[in-house]
């Protein structure tokens, strides 16, 4: 999952360098909404934190398979733990939050568009006329673009080049379009699932880290299933 700049408040660390039980405590303290991510060899995870409690989660396996909410979140801690984990943290406001919650739980509204026949004006046009919460994926031959939108208007986003470098904010948004009208493109716009509204978003239940503990201690992880 390509995630978006945000404020960065960790970066670089690794598992084996840290308490993963005493950054959570740290995150829950300062009330940090934002994510953790989380990448190894064989995996990524994001857990989702809103005032330093937990939202969601999303892993994601070499396999190609995907986990979601607190079994994402278990073992991805439970992963931390037993090997070396590459950790950076970020802080991003609410509506991006909302946003990518969104994406992780989504609805797709439009799959697999060509740029053969969707003008990408008319279409941000008709997002922000639909007041559109959620995202669009963008995948052009010299990179893929995620942007988020909240009640129709750009609120975020990220640009990850073919070569691997990866642009955030407002510069992702015109290195997107400009990547589209450059190349052929395929396009893929998501809204939350069951929610009508970012507000929704904010309606789901929160829970400390810490109330994993026991589930990462007693539950054998996702990867020993597989």
């Amino acid at each position: 999952m390509i995630l978006p700049g945000g404020a960065v408040v960790f970066r670089n660390l690794t598992s084996t360098m840290v308490e993963v039980g005493e950054i959570f405590a740290e995150l829950e303290k300062r009330e940090l909404t934002g994510y953790v991510a989380a990448t190894a060899d064989n995996f990524s995870g994001t857990i989702f934190l809103r005032k330093g409690a937990f939202v969601d989660a999303i892993e994601e396996v070499d396999s190609g398979t995907v986990v979601i909410g607190e079994p994402a979140c278990a073992d991805i801690i439970k992963r931390c733990r037993s090997g070396d984990v590459g950790l950076d943290v970020g802080e991003v406001s609410d509506a991006v939050l909302n946003a990518l919650i969104g994406f992780v739980n989504n609805r797709t509204v439009y799959e697999n568009m060509s740029s053969e026949f969707v003008n990408i004006d008319k279409l941000l046009l008709t997002l922000e006329t639909w007041k559109h919460t959620g995202c669009i994926e963008i995948v052009t031959r010299s990179g893929t673009g995620t942007i988020l939108f909240e009640n129709g208007f750009f609120i975020d986003g990220t640009f990850k080049m073919a070569n691997g470098t990866t642009v955030t904010g407002i510069e992702s948004l015109e290195a997107t379009i400009n990547a589209y009208r450059r190349t052929a493109a395929t396009i893929n716009v998501y809204r939350p699932e069951n929610m009508g509204c970012a507000d929704a978003c904010a309606d789901i239940p929160i829970i400390s880290i810490s109330d994993f503990e026991d589930m990462t201690q007693q539950q054998p992880g996702f990867h020993e299933l597989l």
